[in-house]
């Protein structure tokens, strides 16, 4: 697809550094692009309120905020406003956004669930095209396009250098819901089979983790020093799962959509240990490569850290690159609920 000249507005939340990754992909195709923080902040005090859904408790600070952005681009004439996964925009900033803008295409895209975040439903009259990379929520909603999440090119580029295996196992990733308990389960087998395994486990703020503590059960049992409050760059992502023969991903329990792990391990031809039967529906999968586990009870076999990676589906990956997903999401805009 060819975005030449054309303007974008991209708001997205800073979540490591995928947004960047979007931006610099517009960017290859050409789009001239301007990206805003879809958070007012990212603090951890301020995110909290957010979630929580106690917008009018930051209400100076969202007017403020956003007045700024408009300030930045009134002069601008968009092509498309793109946001991605909102939790702050709201239907009057959106009319704020998009009305000096004529003929500009809106287009939503979600990498969460609506169970996880309902108010999603309250912003669909506003865009032209929206997208879910969960296949329930689109299979309810019938104004939603299945599109499954990415991985970026960097990933690919892994599966071609020669790299010393040194993990036969690894995790890493934010710690939500039942994920730690269940990367525990299997860290604990695998050091019995006598496999090396690699775990970081993300909280975005110590703040965050003593609120967890208090209200989530999920947390009960875990100590503070176990966790991780600085995020891993994605440099040393890629060379860890560079290093690593099988990566584990634990998806959400409220969501059905495969995690951005799920495409980055496989494309760089590593094998995956995941929670989500969805999988199995996907063009690329082969149980050769992919171990489906009971998240209630996670049991890992031997055999699949014997065998090799199986190549003979990994093209099929290339469907699922960055640059596939912009340019379906930029060029299509009738329903498509397959896999």
């Amino acid at each position: 697809m060819n975005l030449n000249g054309k303007n974008v507005l991209l708001l997205a939340p800073n979540f490591f550094e995928y947004s960047g990754n979007i931006k610099n992909e517009l960017s290859a195709l050409g789009a001239n692009v301007e990206i805003f923080n879809e958070r007012v902040s990212d603090k951890p005090i301020i995110k909290a309120i957010i979630r929580k859904r106690l917008h009018f408790l930051i209400y100076p600070l969202i007017t403020n905020y956003y007045k700024k952005i408009l300030d930045k681009v009134q002069i601008i004439n968009f092509d498309y406003i793109f946001v991605i996964n909102p939790e702050v925009i709201n239907k009057t900033i959106f009319t704020k956004l998009s009305k000096n803008n004529r003929n500009v295409k809106t287009i939503l895209y979600l990498w969460d669930s609506i169970n996880n975040k309902p108010h999603f439903k309250e912003l669909f009259s506003l865009f032209d095209s929206m997208w879910s990379f969960d296949y329930s929520d689109c299979q309810k909603n019938e104004n939603l396009n299945f599109m499954p999440l990415f991985f970026d090119n960097s990933y690919v580029e892994t599966s071609y250098r020669d790299v010393q295996i040194e993990f036969d196992l690894c995790f890493i990733g934010t710690v939500h819901s039942d994920r730690f308990a269940i990367v525990n389960a299997i860290k604990s087998q695998a050091e019995n089979l006598g496999l090396k395994v690699y775990t970081f486990m993300y909280l975005p703020s110590k703040l965050m983790f003593f609120y967890k503590k208090c209200f989530d059960k999920g947390f009960k049992d875990i100590k503070y020093s176990e966790l991780s409050y600085k995020p891993l760059k994605e440099d040393d992502v890629i060379e860890i799962i560079a290093k690593s023969k099988v990566i584990i991903d634990i998806n959400h329990d409220l969501q059905t959509g495969l995690t951005s792990r799920t495409f980055e391990a496989l494309a760089s031809c590593k094998k995956l240990l995941t929670t989500n039967k969805r999988i199995a529906e996907f063009d690329f999968y082969d149980n050769r490569n992919v171990e489906i586990l009971d998240r209630k009870n996670p049991r890992i076999q031997i055999d699949f850290f014997e065998s090799e990676f199986n190549y003979h589906k990994a093209p099929l990956m290339d469907n699922y690159s960055i640059s596939n997903w912009i340019k379906k999401i930029f060029s299509q805009h009738n329903k498509s609920n397959t896999l």
